[in-house]
């Protein structure tokens, strides 16, 4: 009896390993199929789910620069360049003249194909009556007068353009100002900044986007 004790007890022990291996071999193939699946997906898939906007503290929230996302119903690809403007990379400063297009979801045009919008159909008119213009799409979906004026202060100065164009749409743009809340009134009267604040569910719901996996964002949407 004594002999055999020692005995089952390694014979216990082989068996734990093994079965122990064979899960660790589960979940690791697992993990490396997962892996495959997603790199696969990102790579067929990627525009289909990738985030587009990202929060900013100053203007709420802008393009995430460098990306892309297809929209398959009306079969465009909106590409952002690492500026954070619809389009191709700006030009060298003071080599064109430029124009930069400021508004909202008119402007950045995310259902129309880029030759269509109007930074390049403005860009393409003037080039053929007065030589190469360089217009700048500097359209964002839901942007209000107040983003736009908070945009408009940081990125003008490097961008020094010969003309700015700011395109409104009256149905809501104005409303955005109490909506945003990016100013106040101060007691004289005048505007001045304010320290608006982020709902949470509004910073879940860009966290998501941009922190997703593309297999759960298809998930998800299904």
């Amino acid at each position: 009896m004594h002999r055999m004790e020692p005995k089952a007890g390694r014979l216990r022990a082989t068996l734990v390993v093994r079965v122990l291996t064979a899960l660790l071999a589960v979940v690791l193939s697992t993990i490396a199929g997962l892996a495959f699946v997603e790199g696969f997906v990102r790579l067929t898939l990627g525009s289909y789910y990738s985030a587009s906007y990202q929060l900013d503290p100053r203007w709420r929230h802008k393009p995430v620069p460098n990306s892309k996302r297809f929209n398959h119903k009306q079969k465009v690809l909106v590409e952002i360049n690492s500026e954070g403007f619809r389009g191709k990379e700006l030009e060298v400063t003071g080599n064109s003249p430029r124009i930069v297009v400021y508004g909202d979801s008119m402007i950045e045009a995310r259902f129309s194909a880029l030759e269509n919008t109007l930074a390049i159909r403005l860009e393409a008119e003037l080039d053929n009556r007065f030589g190469h213009v360089e217009v700048v799409n500097a359209g964002v979906v839901a942007y209000g007068t107040d983003q736009v004026s908070v945009r408009m202060e940081d990125e003008l100065p490097k961008l020094r353009p010969q003309v700015v164009v700011v395109a409104l749409f009256a149905d809501n743009d104005f409303g955005d100002l109490i909506r945003n809340k990016i100013y106040r009134l101060s007691p004289e009267g005048g505007l001045m900044q304010n320290p608006f604040v982020v709902g949470e569910g509004l910073k879940e719901k860009f966290a998501r986007e941009q922190q997703d996996l593309m297999l759960v964002k298809i998930l998800r949407k299904a």
